[in-house]
């Protein structure tokens, strides 16, 4: 009887989340909640259900690039994996398949906006590290984030996908969302309660498509097409890598991101910092499809340096956007390559490619 009054406890205090939940969605994505999980995305029973033409919520919204100008954000590093700033248009050769092409955009980040996705994973495998990673999170957008120019939101996600803190310039608003996180609670298998998994792949393709490509996104980046090319748009991942219940697979996470110029930066932990529970393969393959890097912290101190390493990487950034001499609209995969001239011993670190726009 005790177990069963327990389970009655669990699941009106469910519903009751679930109202406050729907009540809250309709709030402007910009607004600051007053509490976390009050806007999920998507649930994965939706996604079962789906057709093909609902897979993606906001598709008449999305941000689309234009026919012929594709964009590349690409850092430089030496032999000693340090960051090198400088460099010049013509110091640059960009190659697509093979073939070189015109550049007709470039810049150095230094005045080049951003838009930030913090995606936090609060399954249970996080419960000792959650709070450090909030501490560093929120000490992280103090360094980087200019208010006004840059825009950010914050994700949380377990089985389902939930919006924290939708796209702000507010920083106010991105640290008090931030301190309100909570981890996913755990009930023993035994009560016949259980936890309800990790999404991650889900998480990644939901987060670039209502939100770095949603309809705040849209206001952001104006319509102006140079303008719409030279904004960042990155995604930063703080999980074990682990993924036990998504629908979407890394390799439909993936390109998702690079259809969209997202660059994706993984923090892999485990909790209480056991290296060993992170899927360091899965992180690794998603930051280097997509132009970004995986850091794989072993203590609260190397979780802050990685934080500090993304800072500095997002400080050094390059962009350029270029039309491609193949104008065919045949929805392929293009690889892209970027050179320096004249320097030898640097790497250059971008996303592989891109898919061109289909008939």
């Amino acid at each position: 009887m005790m177990r069963n009054l327990m389970k009655l406890n669990y699941i009106l205090s469910l519903t009751a989340a679930m109202l406050m939940a729907v009540a809250g969605a309709d709030r402007p994505a910009t607004a600051a909640s007053n509490q976390q999980d009050t806007r999920p995305l998507r649930s994965r029973t939706d996604d079962k259900r789906a057709t093909q033409q609902d897979v993606i919520k906001e598709s008449d919204e999305t941000l689309r690039l234009d026919v012929d100008l594709v964009d590349v954000v690409f850092t430089v590093v030496d032999r000693n994996n340090r960051l090198v700033p400088g460099l010049k248009q013509e110091q640059i050769e960009l190659l697509e398949n093979g073939a070189p092409q015109e550049i007709d955009y470039f810049e150095q980040n230094t005045n080049v906006p951003m838009i930030i996705a913090l995606v936090i994973d609060v399954s249970g495998s996080q419960e000792f590290v959650l709070s450090q990673e909030k501490d560093a999170a929120e000490s992280f957008f103090r360094s980087v984030f200019r208010e006004g120019k840059d825009y950010a939101a914050i994700v949380t996600f377990r089985g389902d996908t939930y919006l924290a803190q939708g796209l702000t310039s507010d920083l106010k608003r991105l640290a008090d969302s931030i301190r309100r996180i909570r981890r996913e609670r755990i009930f023993r298998a035994d009560e016949g309660l259980q936890s309800s998994g990790t999404s991650l792949y889900e998480s990644i393709y939901l987060t670039i498509d209502e939100i770095l490509e949603g309809k705040t996104a849209r206001r952001v980046i104006g319509s102006d097409e140079v303008k719409r090319h030279a904004i960042r748009r990155a995604m930063i991942l703080l999980t074990d890598g682990q993924d036990t219940t998504s629908q979407r697979s890394e390799k439909e996470a993936i390109d998702r991101a690079n259809r969209s110029g997202v660059i994706i930066y993984s923090i892999g932990i485990g909790d209480n910092f056991r290296f060993g529970e992170v899927n360091t393969r899965a992180l690794e393959e998603l930051c280097r499809q997509t132009g970004g890097r995986a850091y794989f912290p072993q203590s609260e101190s190397d979780l802050r340096k990685a934080f500090d390493q993304i800072v500095e990487e997002l400080s050094s950034q390059y962009v350029l956007a270029y039309r491609p001499s193949n104008k065919a609209q045949d929805g392929s995969f293009r690889n892209i390559d970027i050179r320096i001239r004249g320097v030898d011993g640097l790497q250059v670190i971008h996303r592989k490619g891109y898919f061109a726009r289909g008939r």
